[in-house]
């Protein structure tokens, strides 16, 4: 088994599409020279944010493949290989193993409950299948299967299963996580934005960040600066990062809310109609240009008092378009967010 050192921030990198649902290679190719630029540490295929719930095997492999080829050994690359059952995990697991991925990720089984013994029992089966190094990956607000941190413990015993990413939000669980595994050189990641630099400083090695997708370098610094030694200035960037705004448009909207384009700072994200349909609306968001670049920044609060005035007046406007149940076409408003230190830009578009 080749070793792979698990740390820093890894993107779960979005998965493009053209209008047709077919995956956009291109854009694909751009995003990732895009974060390795801005200094992340690893991609992650197929994470939350990379939608690997709604592609089918082949379109995996595709971006799977695009993935590794344009990042040409920059950064270790990771495989989202989780499934219902385990011999398509195992089989997705092989997949990946062969198209060169470095590490995999692999999700709880979903939808049946599992008890503990039968999710040990299920990636120790993956394990002895694959000669790679795996990492656990615990999000149970989708899966409806939590990964306790005694069978945690228990699975870090396995050579090959080198870490563990919790996306559980609750922070005792995480530390349960670090607790149980200290000193064995498990590697604990965070996948909560917030929780990135709480679980660095009790002994973690990074997370796996959404926000990644939006503003990358921000991210990144999180993780160098404390490597650095400089956690005053982690500390900072980990106020300019936010999961608010991300939150609005990684997933698709339900049939109650429209649409929602968002930009940032630091270039092209998603492009348009790049979320595949899975519950009846597109989320959609718009690339900026190299001009545009250029006029987005983060910055706290305190460096403009006069952003709680603007954003209390545009929250009002939406209000009434909201109570009105009506959504004007093409509408666009610059949102502040001063108590996360940053930008966002909303353009509302009509179902």
């Amino acid at each position: 088994m080749n070793r792979i050192e698990i740390k820093g921030i890894i993107p779960p990198i979005i998965t493009p599409m053209h209008a047709d649902e077919s995956i956009n290679t291109a854009e694909l190719r751009r995003q990732v020279d895009r974060q390795i630029e801005n200094g992340v540490h690893a991609l992650f295929c197929f994470g939350t944010n990379g939608e690997g719930y709604i592609l089918d095997g082949r379109e995996k492999q595709l971006v799977l493949e695009t993935v590794i080829e344009q990042a040409n050994g920059r950064v270790p690359v990771y495989a989202g290989t989780g499934c219902v059952s385990t011999r398509e995990t195992i089989a997705q697991s092989r997949m990946a193993r062969d198209a060169g991925a470095n590490v995999l990720s692999i999700i709880t089984p979903s939808f049946a409950a599992a008890s503990q013994q039968e999710l040990y029992d299920h990636y120790r089966a993956v394990a002895e299948a694959v000669d790679i190094p795996i990492v656990l990956y615990n999000i149970p607000a989708r899966t409806g299967n939590a990964l306790a941190p005694e069978t945690v413990a228990r699975l870090s015993r396995i050579e090959n299963i080198v870490g563990a990413k919790d996306s559980s939000g609750n922070w005792d669980n995480m530390k349960a996580y670090l607790d149980g595994t200290r000193g064995s050189g498990f590697a604990v990641l965070s996948g909560n934005d917030g929780l990135i630099l709480d679980c660095l400083k009790n002994g973690g090695r990074g997370g796996v960040a959404g926000c990644a997708n939006v503003y990358p370098r921000t991210m990144a610094s999180i993780y160098d600066c404390f490597a650095a030694g400089d956690l005053e200035k982690a500390q900072e960037y980990k106020y300019y990062s936010t999961q608010r705004p991300v939150d609005i448009g990684t997933f698709p909207k339900d049939k109650d809310n429209p649409p929602i384009r968002i930009e940032n700072y630091e270039g092209r994200i998603w492009v348009e109609n790049d979320t595949r349909l899975a519950w009846g609306e597109l989320a959609y968001a718009q690339p900026l240009s190299e001009k545009e670049l250029y006029n987005y920044e983060l910055k706290p609060s305190r460096d403009n008092p006069d952003m709680r005035r603007v954003m209390d007046a545009q929250a009002q406007v939406v209000g009434k378009w909201e109570d009105e149940g009506r959504v004007p076409e093409g509408k666009r408003l610059t949102w502040f967010y001063p108590d996360f230190g940053c930008y966002v830009v909303k353009e509302f578009v009509s179902p």
